[in-house]
């Protein structure tokens, strides 16, 4: 019987997969995200999913490594939430998306004769946003670094892949979302299970690996415009 059954009365409990186990995939009877992974492990989503989490997902699709993020988000035991805000963090005005990760704390006695206290952490929910209005900006900057407009202080090696791209919109939302999108599916990404440099260390890796695939891709496009 699905565990989450009484969230959605329209379907029988004893239903597997919304009856189509040929389309879903639904091993555990998680809470349906409006995205499914096919037989062929492709990510594909159905009406449950969001305008915003289907521009936030299209956008990943276009990088291995911005798949592969999303692949581990669809396929997550927790729910997940892919948002776009209009304007800049309330937070952090640099912030160009943020993870949030709920988590669950579980205190349980050893079954040892120590009997020592044993304190784990699962992640409960993860919710990403993007912040459309910040991100515009970096396009502009990075866009005023590539002609000579614009100087960066003290730019570093995230800053002049982003410069060698010279990124558009939809691929700031492709390289960012990966970022918070490895934040928000690995724990070794995630500072709630280790440090907060070893956190963004993994997701900056993911960030630049996505950077580099639109990069291949741009330079193969702008090969194929000169031949052409």
């Amino acid at each position: 019987m699905d565990p989450h059954a009484e969230k959605y009365y329209s379907i029988s409990p004893y239903a597997y997969c919304m009856n189509n186990p040929v389309k879903y995939i639904d091993p555990d009877g998680r809470k349906i995200r409006g995205f499914y992974i096919d037989n062929q492990g492709t990510v594909h989503y159905n009406k449950r999913a969001t305008e915003d989490a289907v521009f936030i997902a299209k956008a990943m699709m276009r990088t291995d490594a911005g798949n592969t993020a999303l692949e581990n988000l669809v396929t997550a035991k927790y729910p997940v939430t892919l948002n776009i805000q209009k304007g800049k963090s309330k937070m952090d005005r640099g912030l160009l998306g943020h993870t949030d990760t709920h988590i669950n704390i579980n205190i349980n006695k050893s079954k040892s004769s120590t009997g020592k206290i044993v304190i784990t952490k699962e992640i409960r929910k993860v919710d990403i946003t993007l912040y459309k209005e910040k991100l515009q900006e970096m396009v502009d900057n990075y866009r005023g670094m590539a002609n000579g407009t614009k100087e960066m202080k003290g730019p570093d090696d995230l800053d002049l892949l982003y410069k060698q791209l010279v990124p558009s919109l939809e691929d700031m939302f492709t390289t960012v979302a990966t970022h918070e999108g490895t934040h928000g599916s690995k724990k070794g990404a995630n500072d709630n299970f280790v440090s907060t440099e070893k956190a963004e260390q993994s997701a900056e890796s993911a960030e630049k690996k996505s950077i580099n695939q639109l990069i291949i891709e741009k330079n193969e496009n702008d090969k194929k415009d000169k031949n052409n």
